[in-house]
């Protein structure tokens, strides 16, 4: 509740929204992937899973908002990468028998770190260029 009426209030800056939504993207990538697997899903399959759930999210947000999602932008660094990266932590973890909770945890931090550090020191994957020899 205090966010919206601080966001109605006051523009935000995008910087803090960032952040916030690595959080929400590290969080829903691991209920993804936990879930996944609680299925008896294989592990690709958990994977994809996991990022697709946590991508999405900030999709239907965005879609919500009436924005461009923030996966979609130009500038946007390393989104969907991080959370793939946790999701494949945490699988590996779990197929290695590490025990409950840490295989989430230590796969939310590593997606959080990585989207972190990605808006911190503007890191992004290259883009490919058509034409360019």
């Amino acid at each position: 509740m205090g966010t919206f009426i601080l966001a109605r209030r006051r523009d935000p800056p995008l910087n803090l929204l960032e952040v916030a939504d690595a959080f929400g993207l590290a969080f829903f990538t691991m209920a993804g992937a936990r879930k996944s697997l609680a299925f008896e899903a294989g592990p690709a399959i958990a994977v994809a899973l996991g990022t697709i759930t946590g991508v999405a999210g900030g999709i239907v947000r965005d879609v919500l908002l009436n924005e461009l999602p923030l996966v979609f932008r130009k500038e946007i660094r390393l989104y969907a990468t991080a959370a793939m990266l946790g999701a494949g932590v945490f699988v590996a973890l779990r197929a290695w028998g590490l025990a409950e909770p840490w295989p989430a945890v230590v796969g939310m931090i590593t997606t959080l770190v990585l989207r972190l550090a990605a808006i911190r020191w503007d890191w992004a994957l290259p883009v490919f260029e058509a034409g360019r020899q």
